[in-house]
């Protein structure tokens, strides 16, 4: 592990929204000397640069220069650099720089690996970490004695969740005690990096891939490529570890290694428990929720904590949201839903199908990432009462659902089509099987414009 006191490290990737200031703070407190470099220029980057005044450290901005990574002790790389494809990195790396990121230098510190859930997948990651969050945190309040995994303390212990979600944990590390839970949700940007490292970050007992399907191929270049980052998790089961995989993991090639139990899940598995969450995926998600419970082999923990907090969990923020009932026309009531957070075509056929066949109004697309849009546009018309499709992959999602697609400029002409056309116990979703950035900073700014639009024209 790096002792950072005196070590000259690049921080590759500031960010318009802060990705890099928690790590620089963190490394600075370490006492290392920090450059920070972005092809953003110090105008588009002003408020990561403030959050980051008073403080000793360099930047270098609307630019890289070569000569700042190879004479580099250490590059911290944003997740989302390929670091097979950037000629920065490739130079740090023929230099012999150590090339490591925010979330392999939290999972390396954390002081008890064994009790370290990893979540991984192409949807339902998010659901699931922060389902587990609220179990292992209510368990933890009121105590509990695991038979093989945690030792917990006589004050009880903490679940703490990030990655994805959360932030990286970095500046909590010295909080973080050995009886605590972490669930970390890891993207395939972040496992791809940590590729050939697990004798520094492996050693969980329970890992977790809830769903796969093709997903950044724009990134990765071809869906085994997307696979095989994904299969980095499972490679850090210590022997005796269990590996839960989602309906359809198994057969997508994935294989867990020797000495190592799998877990396959269903929607059944959960049946007896009534859920807020609409949907068989959101089900799913509640089996894998159970499976943890199981594997971490505590009397009644599934049945005193898991089953209610399953039942209750309404979901996150942009993750089918519930945004309100609304009235239109003469009292008819409409449901809406902000999906924003739904970026795959699998995931957004999935969303469609959690309601009832010719009562959904969806808005599908934006910006592209490689994947089948034709299939989302046949899909979503087969299966919706209205399909609006916006963004950059709108022609093709047009192309694949014919006249039953409605192509329309963007969110705020989407909104004003569904207006239109909904009508009595409709469902008016957001699930655009696409990446925001053609139109939007994010998925969040995306989900907040589609909220505030809803409200402005149904409300």
């Amino acid at each position: 592990m790096i002792d950072f006191a005196d070590k000259q490290v690049v921080v590759m990737g500031l960010g318009r929204f802060g990705g890099g200031v928690g790590v620089t703070k963190w490394l600075i407190a370490q006492g290392a000397d920090v450059l920070v470099t972005d092809m953003g220029d110090a105008e588009s980057l002003a408020d990561s640069v403030a959050a980051l005044d008073g403080l000793d450290v360099q930047f270098r901005l609307g630019e890289h220069n070569v000569s700042d990574f190879t004479k580099a002790d250490v590059v911290v790389v944003n997740p989302a650099v390929s670091r097979e494809n950037n000629r920065f990195v490739r130079a740090a790396d023929a230099a012999g720089v150590v090339i490591t990121s925010e979330i392999e230098l939290v999972m390396e510190r954390l002081p008890n690996k064994r009790n370290v859930i990893g979540v991984t997948g192409t949807a339902g990651k998010s659901t699931v970490c922060a389902m587990l969050g609220e179990v292992l945190s209510e368990w933890g309040e009121v105590g509990g004695e695991a038979k093989s995994i945690v030792n917990k303390g006589v004050n009880g212990f903490k679940c703490w969740v990030g990655g994805n979600i959360g932030g990286s944990l970095l500046g909590q590390l010295s909080e973080i005690s050995k009886d605590d839970w972490v669930v970390l949700e890891l993207s395939s940007f972040m496992l791809e990096g940590m590729r050939g490292k697990q004798s520094a970050w492996g050693g969980q007992r329970i890992a977790i891939i809830t769903s796969f399907g093709s997903n950044h191929l724009d990134w990765h270049g071809h869906v085994e490529a997307y696979r095989d980052s994904k299969r980095v998790l499972l490679d850090g089961l210590v022997d005796g570890g269990v590996a839960i995989l989602g309906e359809g993991v198994v057969a997508s090639g994935f294989k867990v290694k020797d000495k190592c139990e799998l877990v396959e899940v269903c929607a059944a598995d959960v049946s007896g428990v009534e859920m807020v969450l609409p949907g068989e995926h959101n089900r799913m998600n509640g089996g894998i929720v159970k499976a943890v419970c199981d594997a971490i082999d505590v009397d009644e923990l599934w049945e005193s904590v898991g089953k209610d907090v399953v039942a209750r969990f309404s979901g996150l923020p942009h993750r089918m949201q519930f945004v309100g009932a609304y009235a239109v026309g003469d009292g008819d009531e409409v449901r809406v839903y902000n999906d924003s957070k739904c970026t795959t075509v699998d995931g957004a056929i999935l969303g469609m199908h959690s309601f009832e066949k010719d009562t959904v109004h969806v808005v599908v697309g934006g910006y592209d990432k490689g994947d089948d849009y034709e299939r989302l546009g046949f899909e979503a018309a087969a299966w919706c009462k209205g399909v609006y499709a916006i963004g950059a992959v709108s022609e093709r999602i047009v192309k694949g659902g014919g006249a039953g697609v409605i192509s329309c400029r963007d969110l705020d002409a989407a909104v004003q089509a569904i207006a239109e056309g909904v009508g009595h116990e409709d469902v008016v979703l957001l699930s655009t099987g696409c990446a925001s950035w053609d139109q939007f900073a994010n998925y969040e700014e995306r989900g907040e414009a589609f909220m505030r639009l809803v409200d402005e024209v149904l409300g």
